[in-house]
Formats: structure tokens, sequence, C-alpha cells
């Protein structure tokens, strides 16, 4: 699915790199949150959606 709203110009897929293996990912939604009561709010906002990391690659807090 994200591959094909990537296709169609809806968002854009970010793959985070360290050493040439993925280590984290998201989705940038450029026509905004799906969600109708998000969007009724911020209707130009586009939402980072589907954030991920791998735990052991993280900066400590």
């Amino acid at each position: 699915m994200r591959f094909e709203t990537q296709q169609q110009g809806f968002s854009t897929f970010l793959v985070a790199w360290s050493d040439g293996i993925p280590v984290g990912a998201a989705q940038i939604l450029w026509h905004g949150c799906k969600v109708p009561e998000v969007h009724d709010h911020f209707p130009e906002c586009s939402e980072l959606n589907g954030l991920a990391s791998i735990i052991h690659v993280r900066a400590p807090t």
C-alpha cells in the first residue's frame, strides 16, 4: 500500500540507513491525515506516519 501511495504522488516513503543497513522508516502523507476530525482542523498539514526505528540504534534518552 505504501509503495502504491508513493507511486501516485500522495506520499514519500523514507528509510534511515546506518552502515548500509536499514534502521528506520517513515512515510510522509502530503495531503494530510486521513482521519476526518484531524484533517478538518489541519487541512494543509502533511502527516508523518508509520515512524519506526530499530531500538538498538536509537540515541540514548
